[in-house]
């Protein structure tokens, strides 16, 4: 198995793109797969991937407009 990495872009872009992948794979399938590839991700980073992809309320995305998750939505926005 792979060392871990610290969780980062990388990670959060692992998570969107299973869901985009498939919109009902559950945290426990993607954190399987996550941990395959030796990244490291927590329940929060999920819960926010599916708001970045609008599988969530509005509630749950204004957390996400705080600078610190700019430059994980500016990189998702890339893709």
């Amino acid at each position: 198995m792979p060392s871990k990495t610290k969780p980062g872009p990388e990670a959060l872009a692992f998570i969107v793109a299973a869901l985009k992948a498939d919109k009902n794979v559950s945290y426990k399938e993607v954190k399987e797969r996550a941990d395959k590839k030796g990244l490291s991700i927590f329940p929060v980073m999920y819960g926010r991937a599916k708001a970045l992809l609008g599988m969530r309320s509005e509630e749950h995305t204004s957390e996400l407009q705080s600078p610190d998750h700019l430059v994980c939505r500016l990189l998702l926005e890339k893709k």
